[in-house]
């Protein structure tokens, strides 16, 4: 089985990052009907994509893989 190698300059078409976006809105009245309304909504986005640990095949060969995650998040609540 070959030992995974280290090599300088290495460079892949998507490095390893997390991109977020948000979106909140908020409303209020102070006499709704004799009452405080509040109202909220919300819209969230999560990007990440990182490079796990290489792992080797079964001819001792080793590969690092890549894992991308999207998380979207979307609500509201009075």
């Amino acid at each position: 089985m070959r030992e995974a190698e280290i090599h300088d300059g290495f460079s892949a078409d998507r490095e390893p990052k997390t991109d977020r976006r948000m979106l909140n809105a908020n409303y209020h009245h102070a006499d709704f009907f004799g009452q405080d309304l509040y109202l909220q909504a919300y819209h969230r986005e999560e990007e990440s994509s990182s490079h796990p640990f290489p792992y080797p095949d079964d001819d001792g060969n080793y590969y690092l893989t890549t894992s991308k995650q999207n998380t979207p998040s979307a609500g509201s609540r009075r």
